[in-house]
């Protein structure tokens, strides 16, 4: 009540700061112009960040037409999002970099260690390329108009009596559609090589969707809303291709509070991949042999091992899956299952599996490697089946993430380059400058070093993403990381 009393107190002195503050932002952003490019690497996710933005009450144009500003050609019905409005400091906050002070508990000293993440660029996270400027002059009123919303035109399917359609890999909402596909029992499969449709050549682990009578209408139904790019396939390409099926996943869930197992069963269920919980009981007696992947979410090895102590916690919730549970999740993978682990959940295989991996961020200090939550680039193996679809650089989450060195063959020295035959390096740090956004201690300790890994176990592989690929439902740029080491089964 006193809270309500005073806002109808002081309502006039509040409204005019509101006011005040909201000219103050318009004057501070005159001449400045964010433009979201129709030409992106992934423009569903360019979609989603200019959604995103109207949610938070950005105002935004798109053109009517094609335009030059700033030296550079922009296709029509590309979005402009003008510094001059009132949420511009909303506005600066998401689209801009985060640079972070080197801050020390004191001189010399250890990180000030800050509350939470220090870099949450938006377009870095979603993979979407946002061109700012800062003089981009006037620009013509009949160019654009105001939007509420931003759709995506509908998928336009080109009659074909080929051998098939082909959908495109690099954009994430494809793998909704190929999930509905699979769902309903149609076939897919991915090409292992780049491929050469019409006078374009898409990636390696272009979709496949064989002709029927049915696929048209079939294609028509799973992409609707999505405006995913479908070509004609005029006959079978001469590469080999890997049929798919749909991944039997099952999802760790420890009883301990655990936000990251939440924000992976969001990114599932937002791109149709059917999965189910694991929980400690089940690791601990094997109940998964019916699945084809196994994710475990980030936590620490103790955290997976021990669960909930006793203190004040009921019988049931107490503890984790144990040490039988890690020897179920060995049998899994050996006898030809996938695990995918997710930053410091990687250090349970590694500990118990004897790969020829070593996270070597364990034998520093935060005085000499520090990753508070930050942006950093990540160079990628597109042409590994891990990596299908990911452009060559990436930024990446990272939070305190391990650091993977692979052992070689021939001796235990650590490797830039892995000579062990069993392990692939999918993403690595470039060797500088790979701070995008936020702060990081220590990048001679990442300079080329792995920051996703596959090895193989027996039958099996295990997938270490020594990132956040789904972090807070928000690292689109990075949720094909997670989605192709869904179907690396196809590929063993």
């Amino acid at each position: 009540m006193a809270v309500l009393a005073l806002g109808a107190e002081r309502r006039t002195e509040w409204t005019y700061d509101m006011y005040r503050m909201g000219q103050e932002s318009i004057k501070a952003g005159e001449g400045e112009l964010y433009v979201v490019s129709r030409n992106q690497w992934d423009l569903g996710a360019a979609i989603k960040l200019v959604n995103t933005l109207r949610w938070g009450g950005i105002e935004i144009e798109q053109t009517t037409r094609s335009l030059t500003i700033g030296g550079i050609d922009y296709p029509s019905n590309s979005f402009i999002i003008r510094g001059a409005q009132s949420f511009r400091p909303y506005l600066s906050d998401l689209l801009n970099p985060q640079v972070y002070p080197d801050t020390r508990q004191r001189p010399g000293g250890p990180p000030d260690r800050p509350y939470d993440i220090t870099g949450w660029t938006l377009p870095m996270q979603m993979g979407v390329t946002v061109d700012r400027h800062l003089d981009a002059g006037r620009l013509p009123a009949d160019a654009m108009v105001s939007i509420d919303r931003a759709v995506l035109t509908s998928t336009r399917l080109k009659p074909s009596t080929g051998f098939a359609y082909a959908l495109d890999p690099r954009r994430n909402d494809a793998f909704l559609a190929i999930n509905r596909l699979l769902t309903n029992g149609h076939l897919v499969y991915r090409t292992t090589s780049p491929i050469t449709l019409e006078s374009d050549t898409w990636p390696a682990g272009t979709f496949i969707l064989p002709i029927h009578s049915k696929t048209p209408a079939a294609i028509d139904l799973a992409t609707k809303g999505l405006g995913l790019i479908v070509a004609p396939v005029d006959r079978k390409p001469d590469q080999p291709l890997k049929q798919l099926t749909q991944p039997q996943v099952g999802l760790y869930r420890s009883w301990r509070p655990n936000p990251d197992e939440g924000w992976t069963r969001l990114v599932l269920e937002e791109f149709g991949f059917p999965y189910r919980r694991l929980l400690n009981e089940d690791i601990r007696n094997g109940n998964f042999n019916d699945l084809d992947v196994i994710l475990l979410p980030d936590a620490t090895y103790s955290q997976i091992l021990n669960g909930l102590g006793r203190r004040d916690t009921p019988a049931e919730y107490q503890g984790g899956i144990t040490q039988e549970g890690v020897s179920h999740l060995y049998d899994f993978v050996e006898a030809g299952g996938i695990l995918v682990t997710f930053d410091s959940a990687s250090a349970l295989p590694l500990g118990n599996f004897d790969l020829p991996i070593l996270d070597i961020s364990t034998e520093y200090s935060a005085n000499d490697y520090y990753v508070p939550g930050s942006l950093l680039e990540i160079v990628v193996n597109s042409t590994h089946p891990i990596g299908y679809g990911m452009p060559a650089r990436a930024p990446g989450f990272f939070s305190r993430s391990p650091v993977f060195s692979v052992r070689s063959q021939k001796d235990s020295d650590n490797s830039l380059e892995p000579r062990n035959q069993n392990v692939s390096i999918v993403a690595r740090y470039p060797e500088t400058n790979m701070l995008l956004s936020g702060w990081m201690v220590g990048e001679k300790v990442l300079a080329n070093r792995a920051a996703v890994v596959e090895a193989k176990l027996g039958r099996g592989k295990v997938v270490l993403l020594g990132l956040r690929a789904q972090h807070r439902g928000q690292t689109h740029g990075t949720y094909k990381l997670l989605f192709n080491s869904l179907f690396l089964k196809a590929f063993s």
